[in-house]
């Protein structure tokens, strides 16, 4: 508010004490605002809890000994020398050589699998995230190449020891990735993948962001995926719309990705795979573009 220094003294308090009413009236404006905000990301959050008590339960403890742990390289130390608000999104500290990471998301006969061999025919310098699951393992497959079968209660203590960079629970089954191997790989510098659901999705982009690269992969329409799951003859027809409905589900989320394929043609589908996985060879990270600047600057 503009006030004109020809008017009298009392004219000027009128004004100012209209201005105080002003900011009074926005500030309250505002605490509603974000009292509704609050309101609503609160329901949003409780739409969402979906995980029985007993995993809830221990999520909480894995987050209490993560934030307690001693390590000098845990990030919620306040004696880690890296510690401050961007290393609480970088635990597990960043080395300064690092690979490159894609996520793979997608409904159960949508290709992914296809997709990921694909890719580890063309790169050598790949490292396929092997998950651990709850779930019996399937004819032909072996434990600690295509999965690492443990029991529920296993599953649950390693949650409660904060090992598991995500999981999640999909068809009654439990499913996580842990830490230690793909940190390993990412400090080798090779081409992570990983092939996760759309929880397992945001956990990774979230604890590597800015640096992860995902792709949602997909069929045609819902019957072309009954008749991919229904060709497979491992699931019965109970499971089969079990699936369906979670696809359904999955696909509501596909605007949170990088990238999307419709895999109604495979050849199409490899040259996009492929292309991705390329590109991210030419993401510019700190080892690079600060030695890079230093040496352009000095030359």
């Amino acid at each position: 508010m503009k006030v004109n220094h020809q008017h009298k003294n009392a004219d000027k308090m009128g004004a100012e004490s209209m201005s105080a009413k002003a900011n009074a009236s926005e500030s309250s404006a505002k605490t509603i605002n974000a009292e509704s905000a609050s309101v609503k990301n609160a329901s949003t959050k409780s739409d969402s809890v979906k995980s029985a008590s007993q995993l809830s339960r221990a999520r909480q403890v894995a987050q209490n000994n993560q934030n307690n742990a001693p390590s000098q390289n845990n990030p919620n130390n306040p004696n880690n020398p890296n510690h401050d608000s961007q290393a609480s999104h970088d635990s597990h500290d960043r080395p300064k050589a690092y690979g490159r990471i894609l996520i793979l998301s997608g409904p159960s006969g949508s290709g992914k699998s296809t997709l990921c061999k694909i890719l580890q025919e063309n790169f050598s310098d790949i490292y396929f995230s092997i998950s651990t699951t709850t779930r019996a393992p399937r004819e032909g497959e072996k434990d600690g190449v295509h999965y690492h079968f443990v029991s529920q209660e296993s599953f649950i203590e390693d949650i409660k020891q904060g090992a598991f960079l995500e999981w999640a629970q999909v068809h009654n089954n439990y499913y996580g990735t842990s830490f230690a191997p793909i940190k390993r790989a990412l400090e080798q510098g090779k081409l992570v993948i990983f092939d996760v659901d759309v929880q397992g999705h945001q956990s990774i982009k979230e604890h590597y962001r800015g640096f992860a690269r995902s792709v949602f992969i997909t069929t045609k329409s819902k019957e072309v995926l009954r008749t991919r799951l229904e060709s497979r003859q491992t699931d019965s027809a109970q499971n089969i719309e079990l699936r369906l409905l979670h696809a359904y589900n999955e696909m509501q989320h596909i605007e949170h990705f990088d990238y999307l394929i419709v895999n109604d043609d495979l050849e199409a589908a490899r040259r996009a795979i492929l292309g991705i996985a390329t590109s991210l060879e030419f993401i510019p990270q700190p080892s690079v573009y600060g030695s890079l600047w230093q040496d352009w600057a000095q030359a």
